[in-house]
C-alpha cells in the first residue's frame, strides 16, 4: 500500500535494537493552504509580539512613552466599545436589476449604454450602491408562461426559474464586478452590473468560549491500558533589528611622477607657447603646440579609495511551551474517550472587514486548557453544553457510531503514513513533529554622494588650495532592516505495548491535515 504523506513532508525513523525505543520525525515545511483542507492551525500572539518591538526600542534615543501600556483586557473593553459606534451594514441586500421578457428576449432595466464622448464612443456600466455586506440580483420575468429561465453569473453558477415563474433572483455574495446572463430557448440577453459597498465594513472583538487548537489522540490500549500520548506546542515570537552605517570616499589625482621626462617635456613646450602668445608671436607658439602634438604626454590618473562599514544588530526571542498528557497511573481508555482535546479558553479575537474580506486576529486568552473527551461528555470541563459539543465533534472517534473503528483512511482530513509494529516486552515510542514558520524581513536604505573638483591655483602657495588637481568623492549610506519570526512547533510522542499479550499487533498511523497531530488505530478487523 502506497504511503500518502502530506505535500512538503519529510519522514524518517530510526531504531536502536531490542527494547529501544524508535523516533519518527515528520517535519512540515509547508505554507499553509488557502483552500482550508491542509490548515494547520496557527495563532499569533500579537500582544507578545508588541511587547518585543516595545522591548527592542526602550534602548534607542527613538523611543517615545506618550502612550502608556494597556492590559489585554482593557485593549479588548476599548475595541468592543468602540465597535458599537461602528455602522455595520446588513448582511444582505436585494438588487432589483430589471425585467427580462422571454418571448422578445428583450430587458429593461440597469443595463449598459453606449454614449459619444470626445467624438468616441463609451461603453457606461451600470453602477449601484448597497449598505450591505453581500448582494441579491432580482429579475422580473415576462412573457415565459411555458418557458424555463437560465440566470447566469460568471464565478458564481447558475438558478433556472420554471415556466410561468415571475422572478428569478441568485446570490452574488461580495461580487464588485458582475457579468450576467438570462437565456430562455433562443433568447438571451447579457450585461454587466457594478456594485458599489462602503469603503469599510466593519470592524471589532467578540469571545470565543472555547477555541480549539488541537486533538491529541488516544492510541488503542495494551491490556494494562498504558498505551500513551503527549502533546506538546511551542511557540516563539521574535524580532530582530539591524542599522547599518557606511562611509566611503574616493580621491582621483595625476600622477606625473610615473612619467616624469615626457610629462615635463610636454610642461615645458606647454608653457613656451603661452610666453609666445603673450608676446604677440601667434606663428611661432602655434608651431610649439604643433609639436606638442605630435609628440604627445604621458599622465596616469590615480584613484584612491577609502571604505568603512559599521553594522549593528539587536535580537530579542520569546518562547512559550506547553504539553499535556493523563497523569501517571490513570488508565487509558483509547479513542474516543481518553483522546485530548486542546484549546484556549475564552479566547478574545478582533476582527476587521475591509469590504473585500474579513480578518480574524486573536488578541488574548484565560487560559490554555486540554482536557479528554470523556471529561467533556461529563461536564468536568466546566464548559457550556454548546462548546463543549462542539469540541466533541472535532473527533471523529467520539462522534462515529463505529468508534474507534471509523474508517480514517476514506476521510481526506486524515492522511495515511508508514504503520507501527508492536511486539511482546517491547516498548516503542515515536515522535511525529510539525513546524510552521513565518518569516517577515523589511529593509529600508538610504545614500547620499557629493563630489568635490579640486584644482590647483595660486592659493595652493598659501595652503588654501591642493597643490594639485583632483577630484574627491564621499558617499554616505544608512541601512535599517526589521525582521520577524513567528515559529509554531507541535509534537505527539506515543509510548506503546502490544495490543495483546504474547503476540505481535500492528498500529495504523494517520497524519491530521487540520491540527498537525497523528491518530492511531487497531488496524485489526
Amino acid at each position: 500500500m502506497p504511503v500518502q504523506t502530506p505535500p512538503g513532508t519529510t519522514y524518517s525513523r530510526s531504531s536502536e535494537g531490542n527494547n529501544a525505543p524508535s523516533r519518527v520525525s515528520l517535519t512540515n515545511n509547508r505554507q499553509p493552504s488557502q483552500g482550508g483542507k491542509d490548515m494547520f492551525t496557527h495563532l499569533r500572539h500579537t500582544a507578545v509580539l508588541t511587547a518585543l518591538i516595545v522591548a527592542a526600542f526602550a534602548f534607542s534615543p527613538l523611543a517615545r512613552a506618550d502612550d502608556p501600556p494597556v492590559s489585554l483586557q482593557e485593549a479588548y473593553a476599548q475595541i468592543k466599545s468602540a465597535e458599537g459606534k461602528i455602522p455595520v451594514p446588513t448582511p444582505q441586500q436585494s438588487i432589483a436589476v430589471g425585467t427580462f421578457n422571454a418571448t422578445t428576449g428583450e430587458f429593461d432595466g440597469l443595463k449598459t449604454e453606449v454614449e459619444i464622448i470626445n467624438g468616441k464612443p463609451v461603453r457606461l456600466v451600470p453602477h449601484v450602491s448597497i449598505n450591505a455586506v453581500n448582494a441579491r440580483l432580482v429579475f422580473q420575468l415576462l412573457g415565459n408562461a411555458t418557458k424555463s429561465v437560465r440566470l447566469s453569473v460568471s464565478g458564481v453558477g447558475l438558478t433556472i426559474a420554471p415556466a410561468g415563474r415571475t422572478s428569478v433572483a441568485i446570490d452574488v455574495g461580495r461580487l464588485r464586478d458582475v457579468s450576467w446572463s438570462l437565456v430562455s430557448g433562443i433568447k438571451t440577453y447579457r450585461d454587466q452590473l457594478k456594485i458599489d459597498r462602503p469603503r469599510i465594513i466593519g470592524a471589532g472583538a467578540f469571545t470565543i468560549p472555547a477555541l480549539p487548537i488541537a486533538v491529541a489522540y488516544d492510541p488503542p490500549q495494551n491490556p494494562a491500558g498504558t498505551n500513551s500520548v503527549v502533546y506538546k506546542r511551542s511557540t516563539s515570537l521574535g524580532i530582530s533589528m539591524g542599522f547599518t552605517v557606511g562611509k566611503s570616499t574616493s580621491t582621483t589625482t595625476a600622477d606625473t611622477a610615473q612619467f616624469p621626462v615626457p610629462s615635463v617635456f610636454h610642461q615645458q613646450l606647454v608653457n613656451a607657447a603661452a610666453v609666445e602668445t603673450l608676446a604677440g608671436n601667434g606663428v611661432t607658439a602655434a608651431a610649439l603646440q604643433q609639436i606638442d602634438r605630435f609628440i604627445g604626454k604621458a599622465q596616469r590618473n590615480v584613484t584612491t579609495k577609502e571604505d568603512g562599514t559599521s553594522t549593528s544588530r539587536r535580537a530579542y526571542t520569546f518562547t512559550e511551551e506547553h504539553s499535556c498528557g493523563l497523569a501517571d497511573g490513570v488508565r487509558h481508555l483509547g479513542p474516543g474517550h481518553s483522546d485530548l482535546v486542546v484549546y484556549l479558553r475564552n479566547a478574545r479575537v478582533v476582527w476587521f472587514d475591509n469590504g473585500f474580506t474579513t480578518s480574524l486576529q486573536l488578541l488574548g486568552y484565560d487560559a490554555f486548557d486540554c482536557v479528554t473527551i470523556d471529561q467533556l461528555r461529563s461536564g468536568t470541563a466546566n464548559l457550556d453544553p454548546a462548546a463543549a459539543n462542539a469540541l466533541i465533534a472535532l473527533d471523529p472517534f467520539a462522534t462515529s457510531p463505529l468508534g474507534p473503528k471509523v474508517p480514517l483512511a476514506a476521510d481526506p482530513r486524515y492522511a495515511s503514513l508508514p504503520g507501527i509494529g508492536l511486539l511482546p516486552d517491547v516498548v516503542v515510542t515515536a515522535t511525529y513533529t510539525q513546524q510552521l514558520l513565518i518569516d517577515n524581513t523589511r529593509s529600508e536604505s538610504s545614500a547620499r554622494t557629493v563630489t568635490d573638483d579640486l584644482g590647483a591655483g595660486l592659493l595652493s602657495l598659501v595652503g588654501l588650495a591642493p597643490s594639485q588637481s583632483q577630484q574627491v568623492v564621499a558617499t554616505l549610506s544608512v541601512g535599517t532592516t526589521l525582521e520577524t519570526t513567528d515559529t509554531t512547533t507541535v509534537s505527539t510522542t506515543l509510548t506503546a505495548r502490544t495490543l495483546t499479550d504474547g503476540i505481535r499487533t500492528e498500529l495504523a498511523v494517520f497524519y491530521d491535515r487540520i491540527f498537525g497531530t497523528v491518530a492511531f488505530q487497531d488496524p485489526r478487523p
